[in-house]
């Protein structure tokens, strides 16, 4: 039983955020977004929490260029970030930058 318990315990923490990115990474990500200049925090926020997700990295989402907008949703202001390679949409992640909303689908952000 304990050797159970130590395995599950090992598996949780081996998907935890082990390399959290610098504040100079998250603001690389930030910086190269569209927008950055109106939702800069909200950028950073977001690729922190994006980056703890399995197979996401800040290197991977500075190499794409940051959050771009969505230009077809014109009731939130609605950004996706592609967090590992390839630039496939199952790498992408959405953010509602008015709600701090992220998900994986694009409907639901906004």
């Amino acid at each position: 039983m304990r050797l159970l318990i130590a395995v599950a315990l090992a598996l949780v923490l081996a998907g935890c955020n082990k390399d959290a990115p610098s504040e100079a990474e998250l603001g690389r990500i930030a910086d190269a977004s569209d927008d950055a200049d109106i939702y800069s925090n909200k950028f950073r926020q977001a690729a922190h929490e994006i980056s703890g997700q399995s197979g996401c990295s800040a290197q991977a989402m500075e190499n794409n260029a940051g959050f771009w907008r969505v230009p077809e949703i014109e009731e939130a202001p609605v950004y996706f970030i592609y967090c590992a390679e390839p630039m496939h949409s199952s790498n992408r992640y959405y953010l509602n930058a008015d709600s701090g909303k992220i998900s994986k689908v694009k409907d639901s952000v906004y």
